[in-house]
């Protein structure tokens, strides 16, 4: 059972903090953040359920920064009532996420399920990165993806890289990673995080916050096991994880395809089909958008709606077709009837989409999916080459 409760800092006495974690009724304790001295001042139920669960009690005073203390400071937050510690911190036990409930299993008790491995790598001296992901089918065959990653974290890559797993994989299986970061995420840090905003305990707004909100929507109804597996230590498919993420950074993958989505002021439709092409075909696409008219910014329904499925193009700015650097091999208008300035292309196509400029968000939505399915689409259509 997961307990919400809140505490305060209501007064400081010669380096203890007086604080006050209130649910049904008031626990009163003081700590000091330098000795790390507990004491419990008060006597009710909840003081006793705060001794019981002590340690995860000390491990979010502890993990709190100093300047963090302060008379005011106000924080959310959850506790695991009866977490067995030990159990949830010995590493050869597998983490579960049932259908919103977390508890932990031995490797004895595992079900038979679709086991997904992932891992990720960045490569510093090229500035990217990569990530692999492994799936053993019940029959036990493979099959394997790889995609480059623009972020510049080896643990935000592996965050997307289970993100990509479990997107791909429907229904109940089991992620096998070496990222403690993933690991805790899933299992400690969202609980505590949604009961503040998506604030830490430091009373600063965490990390990644779209990709760790993504992946909790990507767990719910769903039986998963999270196994950690310790790095280079002779894992077949961790390993081969490992290696494949790498040989991406370094350019030991196929030619991409580049491609280019046109449309009259690439402020919607345009930018939404670079976004799901970016996401969904970044190991085999090359990608750039334009416009043929200037307009000051991507429509902000754009934005939002893309953001509902965890992809980011708050950053992106319209461009001009002009401005596209380089020959393309697939060219895609949008639907809007452009007359194109000469593109050199050796393949031409229109989408025929509607444009849901000045309508509402849901109209946005709807064509936001339809990209979705084209870009899905074309990217299998090149994979198979019938493009």
């Amino acid at each position: 059972m997961i307990k919400e409760l809140e505490m305060m800092i209501v007064s400081e006495e010669d380096g203890y903090y007086i604080i006050e974690i209130v649910d049904d009724v008031i626990a009163v304790l003081k700590f000091s953040p330098k000795e790390k001295e507990l004491v419990f001042q008060s006597e009710n139920e909840l003081t006793e359920f705060l001794k019981d669960n002590e340690y995860q009690l000390r491990k979010l005073l502890h993990n709190k920064r100093p300047n963090s203390f302060y008379v005011g400071f106000k924080l959310k937050f959850s506790m695991i009532a009866g977490k067995d510690v030990a159990k949830f911190n010995d590493r050869n036990n597998i983490v579960v996420v049932d259908h919103g409930e977390i508890y932990v299993i031995d490797k004895e008790s595992k079900k038979k399920l679709i086991e997904i491995y992932t891992d990720g790598s960045f490569n510093e001296k090229r500035e990217i990165g990569a990530y692999a992901i492994l799936v053993k089918e019940m029959d036990k065959s493979y099959r394997e993806e790889a995609f480059i990653s623009e972020s510049k974290s080896s643990s935000l890559i592996e965050l997307e890289a289970v993100i990509k797993a479990l997107e791909l994989i429907k229904g109940d299986v089991r992620i096998v990673t070496d990222s403690q970061y993933v690991r805790k995420g899933i299992t400690e840090w969202i609980v505590h995080w949604k009961r503040n905003n998506w604030t830490t305990a430091n009373g600063t707004k965490a990390k990644n916050i779209d990709r760790w909100k993504h992946l909790e929507k990507l767990c719910l109804n769903r039986y998963i096991e999270l196994e950690w597996v310790k790095a280079h230590s002779n894992h077949f498919e961790n390993d081969y994880c490992d290696i494949k993420s790498k040989e991406m950074t370094r350019g030991i993958v196929m030619k991409k395809k580049v491609v280019a989505f046109v449309c009259t002021h690439n402020s919607c439709r345009s930018q939404m089909a670079e976004g799901w092409a970016n996401y969904l075909g970044s190991d085999i696409l090359e990608v750039y958008s334009g416009g043929t008219e200037e307009y000051p910014e991507v429509k902000p329904k754009a934005v939002e709606v893309m953001k509902e499925v965890g992809i980011d193009i708050s950053h992106h700015k319209p461009k001009l077709v002009t401005d596209i650097p380089v020959e393309v091999d697939y060219l895609i208008t949008m639907g809007c009837g452009v007359v194109c300035p000469f593109v050199a292309n050796n393949h031409e196509e229109d989408w025929g989409l509607d444009d849901p400029s000045g309508g509402p968000v849901e109209g946005f939505r709807v064509t936001r999916d339809l990209i979705k399915d084209k870009v899905i689409d074309f990217i299998e259509q090149i994979k198979n080459k019938e493009k």
